[in-house]
């Protein structure tokens, strides 16, 4: 039996170095593991910096934090070999249900929940805004929808506190030039490794919303170079085009949403939401 500290490690999950885990309690969570060969004073930074934030935002559409620590473990994985060795460990809620790639999948969704899906994620993505965090990895892998309809937002690895955040927050920002981020769904800014703001994440969204509407990501690329190239240089097809049924509004959206200059993009969360939920009223939806 795989233990860390009171939970039992049942089975990995998608993430590298998470696990579906059960606490001393009977409760099930979503623990990720920090391993002992990976630490380092610049990593167990970055994972406190985790904890510190996802413990100062609380919101239905962002997976709850439940507890965090560190642990000797005599585990050949997570040591990186014989011997017993720290990690560092934080507890989420489990999110049951299916991640919006697996809805993918199965081919484009109905409209309506398309765009269910895109104002939750739009709602808990204001919600770290209003944090002044960025986070900088949305992707249909990192949005779980459970079986009642709540959509939940996972996977804080790459959050970044925004420049004009206080100075006790400076270490946690990332160098200019650093490319942070998911081949597909990362803003022109970010893959050039500009300073980033919260558009960056309203572009990634644009990314997840088109591919659930139209069934296909917005840029066609196989890796990073070629996406590189195709995110500067092309624009996506009309999702009427590809799906006769999309109303105008939605496609306005999705063009504003994926514009090439920030500026361009909406200014905010909550402005998405706010286009999105007029864009559900429209008849052919």
């Amino acid at each position: 039996m795989r233990t860390i500290a009171e939970y039992e490690l049942l089975e990995p999950l998608p993430a590298r170095y998470h696990f579906r885990a059960r606490n001393a309690d009977g409760s099930m969570v979503a623990l990720q593991v920090l391993p002992a060969w990976r630490r380092s004073k610049e990593a167990i930074a970055r994972f406190e910096r985790e904890v510190s934030l996802e413990k100062a935002v609380r919101h239905e559409n962002i997976a709850g934090f439940i507890a965090w620590g560190s642990a000797m473990v005599h585990d050949h994985e997570l040591v990186g070999g014989p011997g017993v060795g720290e990690v560092h460990y934080i507890a989420r809620e489990l999110v049951p249900g299916r991640t919006v790639s697996d809805l993918v999948r199965k081919g484009p969704p109905p409209l309506a929940l398309s765009i269910s899906i895109a104002i939750q994620a739009s709602r808990g993505l204001g919600a770290l805004h209003a944090q002044r965090v960025v986070h900088r990895n949305v992707r249909p892998e990192t949005l779980i929808l459970r079986p009642d309809g709540v959509l939940k937002l996972i996977e804080f690895g790459l959050v970044k506190m925004l420049r004009d955040a206080s100075a006790a927050d400076n270490a946690f920002h990332t160098a200019v030039g650093q490319v942070v981020g998911h081949a597909g769904y990362m803003a022109p800014e970010q893959l050039e490794g500009a300073e980033v703001d919260e558009r960056c994440d309203l572009f990634a969204l644009g990314c997840v919303l088109y591919e659930l509407v139209g069934g296909q990501p917005p840029f066609n690329a196989h890796d990073l170079i070629s996406y590189f190239r195709a995110v500067r240089e092309e624009e996506p097809r009309p999702l009427q085009e590809l799906r006769s049924e999309v109303p105008v509004s939605l496609d306005r959206i999705l063009a504003r949403l994926l514009r090439k200059s920030p500026e361009e993009r909406y200014a905010s969360a909550a402005e998405l939401e706010s286009d999105l939920i007029e864009s559900l009223g429209d008849p052919a939806v």
